[in-house]
Parts: C-alpha cells; sequence; structure tokens
C-alpha cells in the first residue's frame, strides 16, 4: 500500500451498514446477524467484514456460515490476478493502464482479496484499440456486447471481452467523448508504474484516479456498492493535498457534477470523510456549479 497513512477502513461503515438492514438492538439477534451479513456482501465489502476484529459472535456465527464465499472470493481474485498478468504479456508491446479494482486491490487495501471484483479495467491508447481488441481476439478473447448494439461502434468508449472467465473491460476513453473534455495525453504522461504480484503495467495518477473514481460513480447514478465509497474514502489518503488535486482535475476534465456528487454521497455515507479540507472543495465546486447554472448530473 502505498497510503502516508496505515489502513483504515472509515470508522462508521458498519454503522452505516447497520442502518441498512435493521433498527434492531445492538448485537444483533440471529436473525438481524443474517440480514447484515446479507448485506455486506450485497454491498461488496464481506471480506472486509471477515477481518473485521470484535464482531458480536451472532455476526461471527454468520460469517462462519459465509466460509465458502469468502474462499470463492479468494480463489475468484487469484484468478483475476493471473488473468492480470495474462493481459502484459498478451499486450507487452501496447502502454495500458489498470483501472479501478485492478489497481485498488493491489495499492489501497492489505490483500487483495479484501477488495471484491467483478471484472478488469484497463484504458489503452484510443489509437490502439482496435490493434489491442484483435490481439485479445488472437489469445482467445471472446468479445461481449452487454450494452447492444452501441457497443460494437468502434468509437464506442469500451469493448469487453471474456478472457479464461473473466470480465476484461478495454477502454479507450473513461465515458463517450462529447461529455466531457478529459486530457488523455495528460492522463499517460502522468501515469504510474504498477508492478506487483507478477503485473507489470501502469496505473492513474492519484488525483487522476480519485476524480476518475467520482466520474465512474456519477455515470452509474450513484447508485453504487458502499465499496465504491470506501475506494473513494481510501483514494482520499493516499496523500495530503490529493483531494484538492483531484478537484481541480474535475474542474479540467469539466466533471465538477461528478465529484461533487461523489463527495456528498461518500460524506452521507461516511460522515467523518466531511474533513475541513472535502468540506472546503465541496463548498467550493457547489459555488462554481451554481455560478455555472449546468444542471446536468455529470
Amino acid at each position: 500500500m502505498t497510503s502516508a497513512t496505515a489502513f483504515e477502513l472509515p470508522p462508521s461503515l458498519w454503522s452505516t451498514l447497520r442502518l441498512l438492514t435493521s433498527s434492531d438492538p445492538w448485537p444483533p439477534s440471529p436473525v438481524a446477524a443474517e440480514r447484515f451479513v446479507a448485506e455486506a456482501a450485497r454491498q461488496e465489502i464481506l471480506p472486509l467484514l471477515g477481518i473485521e476484529p470484535g464482531v458480536p459472535d451472532t455476526i461471527r456465527t454468520s460469517l462462519d456460515a459465509r466460509r465458502m464465499d469468502l474462499r470463492l472470493n479468494e480463489a475468484r481474485t487469484a484468478l483475476r490476478i493471473e488473468v492480470q498478468r495474462k493481459l502484459c504479456t498478451i499486450l507487452a508491446e501496447e502502454p495500458l493502464l489498470f483501472l479501478k479494482g485492478a489497481d485498488f486491490m493491489h495499492r489501497l487495501y492489505p490483500r487483495p482479496p479484501l477488495r471484491a471484483m467483478k471484472d478488469i479495467d484497463l484504458l489503452v491508447c484510443s489509437d490502439r484499440m482496435s490493434v489491442v481488441c484483435k490481439r485479445l481476439e488472437d489469445h482467445g478473447a471472446l468479445p461481449c456486447f452487454p450494452g447492444g448494439a452501441a457497443t460494437r461502434v468502434a468509437t464506442h468508449h469500451e469493448r469487453t471481452f471474456l478472457l479464461d472467465e473473466v470480465l476484461v473491460e478495454v477502454h479507450q476513453f473513461f465515458i463517450q467523448r462529447p461529455r466531457h473534455r478529459i486530457d488523455y495525453a495528460g492522463i499517460w504522461a502522468r501515469r504510474v508504474p504498477l508492478e506487483v504480484a507478477g503485473i507489470r503495467g501502469a496505473r492513474l495518477a492519484d488525483a487522476d484516479a480519485l476524480a476518475y473514481q467520482a466520474l465512474s460513480m456519477a455515470i452509474d447514478q450513484f447508485v453504487v456498492p458502499l465499496m465504491r465509497c470506501v475506494d473513494f474514502w481510501c483514494l482520499s489518503r493516499v496523500a495530503p493535498g490529493v483531494l484538492g488535486a483531484a478537484a481541480m482535475r474535475a474542474r479540467e476534465w469539466r466533471s465538477r457534477h461528478a465529484f461533487y456528487g461523489a463527495l456528498r454521497h461518500t460524506a452521507r455515507a461516511f460522515p467523518e470523510f466531511l474533513t475541513a479540507e472535502a468540506e472546503a472543495a465541496m463548498r467550493r465546486m457547489g459555488a462554481e456549479i451554481r455560478l455555472e447554472g449546468n444542471t446536468a448530473i455529470i
């Protein structure tokens, strides 16, 4: 982990999860404990609950009943890491940036399985997109089109493949180009090497990663699992001043609404996120949005 601080979950994480499941007294009854653990799985934070010390006995019992799920998560994570290595080999001559969970699991969390993930996201140079896709297909990756006909168009921002039973989303852009003014040349220039677990690629610079996390949450209308808010919390703590730098990046990308929304959403989930730095960024960005008079969501 490259954070300036030791790994720490948001102190209010489990109380927030409790609010989503029950108003029953604490410690929970066996039935309420099962609801709590089931919601942790739905919010993609079950592996984090599995390492939480001092949980009530009823929750520990419910967790014990889900040990198979946790072991499956470990196996799936190992497979995803193996596919990451394979992607680095297949695309050895191509610049590639691992995004979101494919980056976060290695550097924001003590162990990769703690960051549950469903697919592998990577960014490639737009002028190499067709070459990258052909190379993946030549190595057995099967094209998928979950978004229908639009995802078959060459200018679509991403393409999806199934490689060794793992979904791989290859991005040439973060989002459809007319929506923002993202400086991809700057993103590539600021990229940081990612060399871990036999993977030799790159990741986004810290401020870029935080601005993109906000954008990706906004693309999903902020209907996202708590895991995404935990990511945002961790990213905001990797280095002093990163939140302000990411806010500046969001201005450059014309994605103020996304960043402001991510700040508000994370602060609602975890009240302690609203530090003086976060509050100042949210206040300033809110004022800028009001001056723009723009009501777009992202």
